[in-house]
Parts: C-alpha cells; structure tokens; sequence
C-alpha cells in the first residue's frame, strides 16, 4: 500500500481554466508535477512511488482533463494517502480571452462541441468531491 506519508494533489478543470499555471505554483511549493498524465498510466506511476525511496516522491500534483477527473479521484481515494483537489473553472469571457491572447483555438470549437463557448457551458459535469483544496503547503 501506498505510504500515509505521500501527499498529492489532484489538479482539473475546463481547457484554459489554469491547470498549467496552477501546477507551475505546486511545482515552485517544491511539489514533484506530472501534467495531463493519462489514467492508464496512473497505476504504473503509483507503484513506482511506492517502490521508490525517494523523499522527493512524497509531494506529488498530478492534473488530469475534467473528463478523466471521476477516474483517478475514485481510483487515489482507494489508496492510503492524502488527497487534496483543486477543481477550476473560469468564465467564458476570461477562458475566450486567453485563448486570444494565446492565438489558439479552444478545444470544444475545434471539435465542433460547440459554436462559440458559451454554448459549451455546461458540457462537462463536475463530479462531487470530498475536499476543495484552499491551502497548500510542503510538509
């Protein structure tokens, strides 16, 4: 089993809601950072943390796409471990702007998920939680 010591944070939420600068903050908390890891590699990922000796593998943040969200929460609250989550969201006027700004296109409107964004809201459920992390801090 998975030491009571490791603690991680699980990172989601809508394309342009801020994982990425999010996890650019944990990884400066001295976090160790896996960005949009697949759920297929997340049992691999997690016996290799046990098996390793590794201090620098206690404080790990991991961000996921919101649709692979329900996966890794039932499958990292199965383990003994501390799980923190931060779950984002932003408006669509601000999600819109950074995506400009950025000079790409969101994802739901190059995959015709929508005409505009603000179609799109809605698309995706968010899944219930049994924390909503505020705080941070490396032990």
């Amino acid at each position: 089993m998975i030491s009571s010591q490791l603690r991680i944070v699980l990172v989601s939420g809508m394309s342009g809601a801020g994982k990425t600068t999010t996890m650019g903050i944990l990884e400066d908390m001295g976090y160790r950072c896996v960005d949009q890891l697949p759920f297929t590699l997340l049992p691999a990922l997690m016996d290799h943390v046990r098996d390793s000796k590794d201090p620098r593998f206690l404080n790990l943040a991991l961000s996921t796409y919101l649709s692979d969200f329900e996966a890794f929460h039932t499958y990292l609250t199965g383990l003994n471990l501390h799980l923190s989550v931060v779950l984002l969201d932003a408006g669509n006027a601000e999600i819109l702007k950074r995506y400009k700004s950025s000079r790409r296109m969101h994802p739901m409107l190059l995959s015709n998920a929508a005409s505009t964004l603000a179609l799109s809201s809605g698309c995706m459920p968010f899944f219930q939680v049994s924390r909503l992390l505020i705080k941070l801090s490396v032990a």
